[in-house]
């Protein structure tokens, strides 16, 4: 069984490690990316072949090295939504939580 001090704990340890590794991905491939694709919209009707081919590739290959780093995404996802599931049903149990009115009625 999963105590909420046990979640956050676990969501906690997970969570820094996932967000450092998806801005170490996330920064370099803009960084790459963002000149390319400025030069191939000086002309969106006809962009140059070079920046095109060079941007498809980078794509391709940040799409594979993605998919590595979501294999470590997952896990601390997982801890993280336990988390907001326990304290979810802990503030409806607890009564501090209400239903939403709907606005509109």
């Amino acid at each position: 069984s999963t105590t909420v001090g046990g979640a956050i704990g676990l969501a906690v340890r997970r969570l820094g490690p996932a967000l450092l590794a998806f801005l170490l991905f996330l920064f370099p491939v803009a960084m790459l990316l963002t000149p390319l694709f400025m030069q191939m919209m000086q002309n969106p009707s006809e962009p140059p072949p070079a920046p095109s081919l060079a941007f498809m590739v980078l794509s391709v290959l940040a799409f594979v090295v993605g998919v590595r780093v979501l294999a470590m995404v997952i896990p601390a996802a997982a801890a993280v939504l336990i988390f907001f599931v326990l304290l979810g049903g802990a503030l409806v149990y607890l009564d501090i939580a209400r239903p939403m009115q709907n606005p509109f009625q």
